[in-house]
């Protein structure tokens, strides 16, 4: 039984390039894969947290034309939050998994207060988890007021995670799915960087989080990191490598991922050859 395997709890980040193809529609077969390996495990009875960014490029490409350049982002993620919901409920329907929304904002993670809506957000969680419903989790863009961003969702993702585990509930877990196509970084969907990325690893890291920065388009890389130790530990070894080495640009990572691509042992006829987006 590999390390992961032996965990309970998990959280699982995707990133709008992760999500979405170049056009701002769903990848349908991301969306796949992911969900058919978080099902797998969930009915052998882990949980799982899904960190979910994308809102905001869907309803940019819902509105379409009609946006002008006044569009508030805060209206394209009023949009596209529906649609990305939808994604994740006919997915995981098709497993007859059920999941549930929760938004949130920077306010409801001040773990140093006694502060009742982060613990209604947590109940809410846990319930959910409880009922056997996945929580798909994502900040609150639509009505979000700078003073209550977080910014991006890995900020989002270690904030959950580090709340957990200061409440007793252990994360055993965290895969950060991640893309880059060697193009520079301005280019790519989303607001995550490799400087967010770093800087939520260190934080998960510090806390003894085991927290895996891995290719997001890959063909069932979460059950592949389950069942290979030796994926899991190049994972590791990634995750590591950014947080030391601190890449100007999600390009720059592409290396980094060689080691999982190379040995993967789950649909390889799939991986695309192209250096990782």
């Amino acid at each position: 039984m590999s390390e992961l395997e032996r965990g309970n709890l998990f959280i699982v980040k995707a990133g709008t390039s992760t999500l979405l193809n170049e056009d701002r529609s769903p990848d349908r077969n991301v969306f796949e894969h992911m969900t058919q390996d978080i099902s797998g495990f969930w009915c052998a009875g882990k949980r799982f947290i899904i960190v979910t960014s994308g809102a905001v490029e869907l309803g940019r490409a819902e509105v379409g034309e009609k946006a002008t350049a006044n569009t508030d982002p805060g209206t394209f993620a009023s949009a596209g939050q529906d649609k990305l919901m939808r994604e994740y409920g006919n997915h995981f329907g098709r497993q007859d998994i059920g999941v549930s929304q929760v938004l949130v904002e920077s306010n409801h993670f001040e773990i140093n207060k006694d502060n009742p809506e982060t613990s209604r957000v947590m109940r809410v969680i846990s319930q959910n988890l409880q009922l056997g419903r996945i929580p798909i989790v994502n900040e609150n863009d639509s009505v979000s007021e700078p003073k209550t961003t977080l910014g991006d969702n890995d900020a989002l993702t270690a904030k959950l995670a580090i709340w957990l585990e200061s409440h007793g509930r252990k994360v055993d877990g965290v895969f950060i799915l991640s893309v880059s196509n060697g193009s520079v970084e301005q280019k790519a969907l989303g607001r995550g960087s490799a400087s967010a990325k770093s800087k939520a690893i260190r934080e998960m890291e510090g806390h003894g989080i085991k927290t895996m920065l891995v290719e997001g388009k890959k063909p069932h890389v979460i059950r592949e990191l389950f069942r290979s130790g030796e994926a899991f530990e190049e994972a590791r070894r990634s995750s590591r490598g950014l947080i030391d080495d601190r890449p100007s640009s999600l390009a720059a990572i592409g290396d980094a991922f060689s080691g999982v691509l190379r040995n993967g042992n789950v649909d390889e006829q799939m991986s695309r050859r192209t250096r990782i987006r």
